[in-house]
């Protein structure tokens, strides 16, 4: 999908803001607002069905810098080195939840950048690659901040029309790819389930047998 594109810019150029979440000590995490973790993203999603949301308390004003809206794009910013910068799109079901300040949120300007569009950049060879390029290394620790993801070339076609395009391919390409996991997903399952049986079948013919010795002695 991006390989032949020839247009790059910077992503500093494409967007209308970029911040990190929200830190607050532990006692204010116990209610409030759902805040989404780096735990929660993850490839292509978000997963707000997950044992590691939290809830945080937030002041008005906090809610107003912190609250997720639709099309957003949250981006792990603090990982190992394989998985930092992991991202997803901000879907209707949890808009108005927090962010925590693992991650960044990035707002593109949606006259330049389609948010999808980004997110499946990110996640595609080149965009990992440019990814890899501003990572920062730690021990058993990768990083990156604001200032080196604005630097991101992002390959783009001639059009925002294109854009929608390259989206609604890929989009339903991975819809495709969802579908057979998931089926395969369930095949497995009823070949383990099949194999509990036959060793369940087994092992009561086996005690049968044996009881059946006992008895004739």
């Amino acid at each position: 999908a991006f390989e032949k594109l020839e247009i790059r810019k910077d992503l500093g150029l494409l967007i209308k803001t970029i911040q990190n979440g929200i830190y607050k000590p532990e006692h204010f995490r116990k209610k409030g607002i759902k805040l989404v973790r780096m735990y929660n993203i993850e490839s292509n999603s978000i997963n707000i069905n997950s044992k590691n949301l939290q809830e945080i308390e937030l002041s008005d004003d906090e809610k107003k810098a912190f609250e997720l809206k639709k099309d957003d794009v949250l981006l792990s910013r603090v990982n190992s080195a394989e998985l930092v910068g992991k991202c997803g799109v901000v879907e209707d079901s949890f808009k108005g939840f927090a962010f925590e300040n693992m991650i960044i949120r990035i707002i593109t300007d949606g006259e330049k950048l389609i948010p999808k569009y980004l997110a499946y950049f990110l996640l595609s060879i080149i965009g990992k690659k440019e990814i890899k390029r501003i990572t920062r290394l730690a021990i058993n620790q990768a990083s990156i901040n604001n200032k080196d993801v604005k630097t991101l070339k992002i390959s783009l076609p001639s059009s925002l029309m294109e854009q929608e395009i390259i989206v609604r391919r890929l989009s339903e390409n991975f819809s495709a790819i969802d579908k057979i996991r998931n089926n395969i997903f369930f095949k497995v399952k009823a070949i383990n389930q099949l194999q509990s049986a036959v060793l369940n079948e087994m092992l009561g013919k086996y005690e049968r047998y044996n009881d059946r010795k006992e008895d004739s002695r």
